[in-house]
This record gives structure tokens, sequence and C-alpha cells, in this order.
């Protein structure tokens, strides 16, 4: 799953910003269980944009402004298989 985390996120990324995740950017994967998820799900929805490629997959992103590259992602697969992603420098001290 984490390959597809990274294909996602990459994707989209570069669909709405035309942007690369290069150094000093990495992705970071996490598979939470539900009510651990609870405080970033909230925070990716109420910040974030919906992207849908109905019924099987939703992705809510949530973007710093200040860069277009630091985020937040929600993947959702057939609401069976929940994922999440972060997208920042490699020194934040973030990293899975």
């Amino acid at each position: 799953m984490c390959r597809l985390t990274e294909k996602i996120v990459k994707g989209i990324t570069f669909l709405e910003d035309s942007r690369y995740i290069e150094s000093p950017y990495e992705i970071s994967f996490y598979a939470l269980h539900d009510k651990d998820a609870l405080p970033v799900v909230h925070l990716i929805k109420k910040y974030g944009q919906g992207y849908a490629n109905e019924p099987g997959i939703v992705v809510t992103r949530a973007v710093l402004p200040e860069d277009r590259l630091t985020s937040l992602y929600f993947i959702d697969i057939w609401g069976r298989f929940k994922m999440f992603a972060h997208v920042g420098k490699e020194d934040n001290g973030l990293s899975a």
C-alpha cells in the first residue's frame, strides 16, 4: 500500500500544482486505526480539498499555502483501506 499511496500523492501534486516532489521533500506513509486517526481526519477534512475516482477511491488533500508542497493526505479505497500520507521536508522529524 505504501507504493500506491506514494503514486497517488505524486500524481495529485503534479496534476494540481505541476510540481514534482523532490529533495528536500519526502513522502511519509501512515496506517492508523480509525479512532487514532480522528484528529488527523478532522484536520484534513476541515482544510482539504477532495478528489474522487468513484466509486472506489476518494482522496482528501490539505496543502500548506506557503510552499504548496507540504501537505497531508487521507486516501480511502472502497471505505475499507484508509491510508495517510505527509509530504514535508526530510529534517522536520515527522518521517516514518
